[in-house]
């Protein structure tokens, strides 16, 4: 479910070119011993913001066995801190997209900017560590909705 809408964006902050976000709130569990959402709690969430974003442009729910997106490569930076109970909004978009990968950013809102990411992801069949072609119809998909930059076919 996609969450971003005008009201949202304006509530948190957001800035243009992010179209996906999903609304949270923290919980006790994402903080660390200083009372602040901990590093792990920014990755947890930019997981949920990545498959709500996939589910919204058509991949088909994972499987061992049927191609899907793997990270291969995550970081986040952290602008400022975030304490329970405070609401949040995560924002996914596509940067490029190869043949087998593509790299994703996100950024978390909560009146302004707390801090942004991304994550490689390599299109592959989890149960054999197959590298396969990310399917054309999502790669025409991320394109249209992201505008994002379509790197060459032929590499990785």
């Amino acid at each position: 479910m996609n969450d971003l809408n005008e009201a949202n964006r304006a509530r948190y902050g957001v800035e243009q070119g992010w179209w996906f976000a999903k609304e949270l709130e923290t919980r006790w569990s994402d903080l660390d011993p200083y009372g602040h959402a901990n590093n792990g709690a920014y990755l947890t969430w930019c997981e949920e913001a990545r498959v709500g974003y996939l589910t919204e442009i058509g991949v088909p729910r994972l499987t061992a066995d049927t191609p899907g997106p793997v990270i291969k490569d995550v970081g986040f930076t952290y602008d400022r801190p975030v304490f329970q109970g405070e609401k949040i909004l995560v924002c996914a978009r596509i940067a490029w997209i190869r043949k087998t990968s593509f790299r994703m950013e996100f950024s978390v809102w909560n009146g302004s900017l707390v801090g942004h990411g991304y994550s490689v992801c390599v299109w592959l069949v989890n149960q054999t560590g197959e590298r396969v072609t990310v399917p054309d119809h999502l790669r025409s998909r991320m394109v249209e909705v992201d505008g994002c930059e379509l790197l060459s076919a032929t590499s990785a």
